[in-house]
Protein backbone atom coordinates (compact mmCIF):
# COMPACT_ATOMS: atom_id res chain seq x y z
CA UNK A 1 0.00 0.00 0.00
CA UNK A 2 1.37 3.14 -1.18
CA UNK A 3 2.38 6.07 1.72
CA UNK A 4 0.11 8.28 0.55
CA UNK A 5 -3.30 5.99 0.02
CA UNK A 6 -5.52 6.86 2.55
CA UNK A 7 -7.21 3.72 4.17
CA UNK A 8 -11.04 3.38 3.74
CA UNK A 9 -12.22 1.74 6.74
CA UNK A 10 -16.07 0.67 7.44
CA UNK A 11 -18.37 2.59 9.30
CA UNK A 12 -21.09 0.53 11.51
CA UNK A 13 -23.40 1.68 8.59
CA UNK A 14 -21.64 0.32 6.01
CA UNK A 15 -21.17 -2.60 7.96
CA UNK A 16 -24.87 -3.40 8.07
CA UNK A 17 -25.18 -2.26 4.83
CA UNK A 18 -22.94 -5.00 3.32
CA UNK A 19 -24.86 -7.62 5.76
CA UNK A 20 -28.46 -6.63 4.41
CA UNK A 21 -27.08 -7.48 1.02
CA UNK A 22 -25.94 -10.71 1.65
CA UNK A 23 -29.40 -11.39 3.21
CA UNK A 24 -30.75 -9.83 0.33
CA UNK A 25 -28.87 -12.84 -1.74
CA UNK A 26 -30.45 -15.41 0.56
CA UNK A 27 -33.76 -14.34 -0.33
CA UNK A 28 -33.32 -14.02 -4.13
CA UNK A 29 -31.33 -17.18 -4.40
CA UNK A 30 -34.64 -18.80 -1.80
CA UNK A 31 -36.87 -17.14 -4.11
CA UNK A 32 -35.32 -18.66 -7.81
CA UNK A 33 -35.26 -21.83 -6.74
CA UNK A 34 -38.86 -21.93 -5.45
CA UNK A 35 -40.06 -20.95 -8.76
CA UNK A 36 -37.92 -23.13 -10.30
CA UNK A 37 -39.44 -25.92 -8.48
CA UNK A 38 -42.48 -24.54 -9.36
CA UNK A 39 -41.76 -24.72 -13.66
CA UNK A 40 -41.13 -28.29 -12.43
CA UNK A 41 -44.40 -28.89 -11.44
CA UNK A 42 -46.02 -26.99 -14.49
CA UNK A 43 -43.99 -28.91 -16.81
CA UNK A 44 -43.96 -32.05 -15.29
CA UNK A 45 -40.22 -32.53 -15.02
CA UNK A 46 -36.79 -31.10 -14.54
CA UNK A 47 -34.70 -28.94 -16.13
CA UNK A 48 -33.59 -31.48 -19.65
CA UNK A 49 -35.39 -33.95 -18.17
CA UNK A 50 -36.97 -36.10 -20.52
CA UNK A 51 -39.67 -37.92 -19.57
CA UNK A 52 -42.54 -39.49 -21.14
CA UNK A 53 -45.35 -38.03 -18.83
CA UNK A 54 -44.34 -34.37 -19.06
CA UNK A 55 -47.22 -32.12 -19.38
CA UNK A 56 -45.32 -28.70 -20.90
CA UNK A 57 -41.69 -27.78 -22.03
CA UNK A 58 -39.86 -24.62 -20.55
CA UNK A 59 -39.93 -21.64 -22.61
CA UNK A 60 -37.44 -19.13 -21.13
CA UNK A 61 -37.35 -16.36 -18.32
CA UNK A 62 -38.09 -13.31 -17.92
CA UNK A 63 -36.90 -10.53 -15.62
CA UNK A 64 -39.26 -9.44 -12.71
CA UNK A 65 -38.59 -6.49 -9.84
CA UNK A 66 -39.24 -7.40 -6.66
CA UNK A 67 -39.54 -4.96 -3.62
CA UNK A 68 -38.27 -7.08 0.00
CA UNK A 69 -37.91 -6.05 3.27
CA UNK A 70 -34.67 -5.95 2.46
CA UNK A 71 -34.62 -3.70 -0.30
CA UNK A 72 -34.93 -4.41 -4.18
CA UNK A 73 -34.40 -7.50 -5.94
CA UNK A 74 -34.18 -8.63 -9.70
CA UNK A 75 -35.75 -12.45 -10.47
CA UNK A 76 -35.63 -14.46 -13.76
CA UNK A 77 -39.16 -16.29 -13.47
CA UNK A 78 -39.10 -19.08 -15.86
CA UNK A 79 -41.96 -19.61 -18.52
CA UNK A 80 -43.56 -22.75 -19.79
CA UNK A 81 -44.76 -22.49 -23.10
CA UNK A 82 -48.37 -23.99 -22.73
CA UNK A 83 -48.81 -23.13 -18.83
CA UNK A 84 -47.59 -19.40 -18.56
CA UNK A 85 -45.18 -18.43 -16.14
CA UNK A 86 -44.06 -19.28 -12.45
CA UNK A 87 -45.98 -16.64 -10.79
CA UNK A 88 -47.96 -17.79 -7.64
CA UNK A 89 -44.80 -17.96 -5.45
CA UNK A 90 -44.45 -14.39 -6.13
CA UNK A 91 -48.43 -14.04 -5.74
CA UNK A 92 -47.61 -15.44 -1.80
CA UNK A 93 -44.77 -13.92 -1.33
CA UNK A 94 -46.21 -10.56 -1.91
CA UNK A 95 -49.08 -11.49 0.77
CA UNK A 96 -46.08 -12.12 3.31
CA UNK A 97 -43.47 -10.57 2.65
CA UNK A 98 -41.88 -9.08 6.20
CA UNK A 99 -42.03 -12.91 7.56
CA UNK A 100 -40.87 -14.98 4.78
CA UNK A 101 -37.67 -12.41 4.64
CA UNK A 102 -37.38 -13.08 8.15
CA UNK A 103 -37.88 -17.45 7.84
CA UNK A 104 -35.00 -17.03 5.44
CA UNK A 105 -32.71 -14.88 6.71
CA UNK A 106 -33.15 -16.92 9.89
CA UNK A 107 -32.24 -19.98 8.07
CA UNK A 108 -29.42 -18.28 7.04
CA UNK A 109 -28.44 -17.55 10.56
CA UNK A 110 -28.88 -20.25 12.15
CA UNK A 111 -27.53 -22.45 9.24
CA UNK A 112 -29.50 -24.07 6.54
CA UNK A 113 -31.80 -26.85 7.79
CA UNK A 114 -34.57 -28.79 6.06
CA UNK A 115 -36.82 -28.57 9.14
CA UNK A 116 -36.05 -24.54 9.08
CA UNK A 117 -36.60 -24.00 4.74
CA UNK A 118 -39.40 -26.11 5.70
CA UNK A 119 -41.44 -23.27 6.63
CA UNK A 120 -40.45 -21.27 3.58
CA UNK A 121 -41.47 -23.44 1.48
CA UNK A 122 -44.53 -24.34 2.83
CA UNK A 123 -46.00 -20.95 2.94
CA UNK A 124 -44.95 -20.14 -0.88
CA UNK A 125 -45.80 -22.76 -2.05
CA UNK A 126 -48.77 -24.25 -0.19
CA UNK A 127 -50.07 -26.08 2.92
CA UNK A 128 -48.65 -29.55 1.42
CA UNK A 129 -44.98 -29.53 0.25
CA UNK A 130 -43.12 -32.74 -0.26
CA UNK A 131 -40.02 -33.60 1.38
CA UNK A 132 -38.12 -33.99 -1.78
CA UNK A 133 -38.90 -30.57 -2.75
CA UNK A 134 -37.84 -29.35 0.72
CA UNK A 135 -34.39 -31.05 0.29
CA UNK A 136 -33.75 -29.56 -2.95
CA UNK A 137 -34.36 -26.01 -1.77
CA UNK A 138 -32.04 -26.59 1.48
CA UNK A 139 -29.48 -28.50 -0.85
CA UNK A 140 -29.06 -25.51 -3.43
CA UNK A 141 -29.18 -23.24 -0.98
CA UNK A 142 -26.92 -24.67 1.46
CA UNK A 143 -24.48 -24.81 -1.44
CA UNK A 144 -24.50 -21.55 -2.78
CA UNK A 145 -24.06 -20.26 0.95
CA UNK A 146 -20.78 -22.07 1.18
CA UNK A 147 -19.93 -20.55 -2.38
CA UNK A 148 -20.70 -17.27 -1.16
CA UNK A 149 -17.89 -17.85 1.71
CA UNK A 150 -15.27 -20.08 -0.54
CA UNK A 151 -14.20 -17.13 -3.42
CA UNK A 152 -10.43 -17.17 -4.04
CA UNK A 153 -9.27 -14.20 -2.82
CA UNK A 154 -6.50 -12.50 -5.20
CA UNK A 155 -3.50 -10.24 -4.19
CA UNK A 156 -1.92 -8.78 -1.21
CA UNK A 157 -4.35 -7.24 1.29
CA UNK A 158 -1.58 -5.36 3.60
CA UNK A 159 -4.60 -4.05 6.02
CA UNK A 160 -7.08 -5.96 7.42
CA UNK A 161 -10.30 -4.56 9.12
CA UNK A 162 -11.88 -7.11 11.72
CA UNK A 163 -15.14 -5.87 14.06
CA UNK A 164 -18.14 -7.42 15.33
CA UNK A 165 -22.23 -6.13 15.06
CA UNK A 166 -24.90 -7.70 16.58
CA UNK A 167 -28.48 -8.55 14.78
CA UNK A 168 -31.81 -9.30 15.89
CA UNK A 169 -32.81 -12.53 14.09
CA UNK A 170 -36.68 -13.22 13.99
CA UNK A 171 -37.87 -17.69 13.77
CA UNK A 172 -40.80 -19.00 15.43
CA UNK A 173 -42.18 -15.72 16.71
CA UNK A 174 -38.84 -14.72 19.24
CA UNK A 175 -36.22 -12.57 18.26
CA UNK A 176 -32.56 -14.12 18.89
CA UNK A 177 -29.50 -11.14 19.36
CA UNK A 178 -27.01 -12.65 17.40
CA UNK A 179 -23.15 -11.78 16.77
CA UNK A 180 -21.92 -10.95 12.86
CA UNK A 181 -18.16 -10.73 12.47
CA UNK A 182 -17.09 -9.06 9.48
CA UNK A 183 -13.90 -8.82 7.83
CA UNK A 184 -12.89 -6.16 5.35
CA UNK A 185 -9.63 -5.99 3.37
CA UNK A 186 -7.93 -2.82 2.60
CA UNK A 187 -5.86 -3.49 -0.57
CA UNK A 188 -2.75 -1.78 -1.86
CA UNK A 189 -4.96 1.19 -3.26
CA UNK A 190 -6.22 2.34 -0.16
CA UNK A 191 -10.62 0.51 -1.08
CA UNK A 192 -11.58 -1.92 1.37
CA UNK A 193 -13.82 -4.67 -0.15
CA UNK A 194 -16.14 -7.04 2.10
CA UNK A 195 -13.70 -10.24 2.46
CA UNK A 196 -16.34 -13.05 4.72
CA UNK A 197 -18.27 -12.78 7.97
CA UNK A 198 -19.59 -15.52 10.09
CA UNK A 199 -23.05 -15.17 12.03
CA UNK A 200 -23.30 -17.14 15.19
CA UNK A 201 -24.35 -16.87 18.90
CA UNK A 202 -21.77 -14.91 20.07
CA UNK A 203 -18.32 -13.19 19.77
CA UNK A 204 -15.44 -15.34 21.18
CA UNK A 205 -11.63 -16.56 20.15
CA UNK A 206 -13.48 -19.64 18.55
CA UNK A 207 -15.62 -17.64 16.34
CA UNK A 208 -13.34 -15.52 15.54
CA UNK A 209 -10.45 -17.98 14.75
CA UNK A 210 -12.73 -19.92 12.61
CA UNK A 211 -13.57 -16.96 10.38
CA UNK A 212 -9.81 -16.24 10.08
CA UNK A 213 -8.72 -19.49 9.42
CA UNK A 214 -11.24 -19.75 6.41
CA UNK A 215 -10.14 -16.19 5.03
CA UNK A 216 -6.34 -17.73 4.85
CA UNK A 217 -7.66 -21.18 3.81
CA UNK A 218 -9.05 -18.81 0.99
CA UNK A 219 -5.51 -17.19 -0.18
CA UNK A 220 -5.56 -14.41 2.25
CA UNK A 221 -1.98 -13.30 2.10
CA UNK A 222 -0.20 -9.99 2.88
CA UNK A 223 -1.77 -8.88 6.24
CA UNK A 224 0.92 -6.48 7.76
CA UNK A 225 -1.74 -4.35 10.01
CA UNK A 226 -4.71 -5.94 11.54
CA UNK A 227 -7.41 -2.81 12.90
CA UNK A 228 -9.62 -4.12 15.43
CA UNK A 229 -10.92 -3.57 18.99
CA UNK A 230 -9.88 -4.27 22.20
CA UNK A 231 -12.10 -7.74 22.37
CA UNK A 232 -8.98 -10.93 23.71
CA UNK A 233 -10.51 -13.29 21.88
CA UNK A 234 -10.13 -11.60 18.60
CA UNK A 235 -6.85 -10.64 19.15
CA UNK A 236 -5.41 -13.99 20.31
CA UNK A 237 -6.87 -15.57 16.96
CA UNK A 238 -5.39 -12.87 15.47
CA UNK A 239 -1.97 -13.70 16.74
CA UNK A 240 -2.35 -17.42 16.12
CA UNK A 241 -3.18 -16.78 12.23
CA UNK A 242 -1.79 -13.74 11.40
CA UNK A 243 1.73 -13.99 13.57
CA UNK A 244 3.23 -11.57 11.67
CA UNK A 245 0.66 -9.32 11.26
CA UNK A 246 1.33 -5.60 13.69
CA UNK A 247 -2.27 -4.77 15.83
CA UNK A 248 -3.95 -1.75 16.07
CA UNK A 249 -7.06 -0.83 17.92
CA UNK A 250 -9.29 1.33 16.17
CA UNK A 251 -10.52 3.68 18.35
CA UNK A 252 -11.86 6.21 16.13
CA UNK A 253 -14.84 4.11 14.94
CA UNK A 254 -15.63 2.64 18.30
CA UNK A 255 -15.41 6.75 19.78
CA UNK A 256 -17.85 7.44 17.18
CA UNK A 257 -20.07 4.85 17.81
CA UNK A 258 -20.27 5.20 21.68
CA UNK A 259 -20.99 8.99 21.55
CA UNK A 260 -23.54 7.96 19.12
CA UNK A 261 -25.22 5.60 21.52
CA UNK A 262 -25.08 8.66 24.27
CA UNK A 263 -26.73 11.02 22.09
CA UNK A 264 -29.38 8.93 21.43
CA UNK A 265 -29.97 7.74 24.83
CA UNK A 266 -29.86 11.44 26.08
CA UNK A 267 -32.70 12.46 23.46
CA UNK A 268 -34.51 9.39 24.73
CA UNK A 269 -34.09 10.36 28.27
CA UNK A 270 -35.10 14.46 27.36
Amino acid sequence: MSESAEIELPTQEDVRCDLRCVFLGAIRLTLEMLLDEEIRTLVGAGRWQRLVGRKDVRNGSYLRRLVTSMGLVELDVPRARAGGSAGEVLGRYKRRTAQIDDAITAAYVHGVSTRKMGEVTEALMGERVGRSTVSRVTRSLEERVEALGTERIEGEVPCLYLDATFLDARWAGTVENVSALVAYGVGKDGHRKLLGSSIGAQESEASWAELLSQLVERGLTGVRLVIADAHGGLAAAARKHLPEARQQRCTINHLERNVACVSSADSEHN
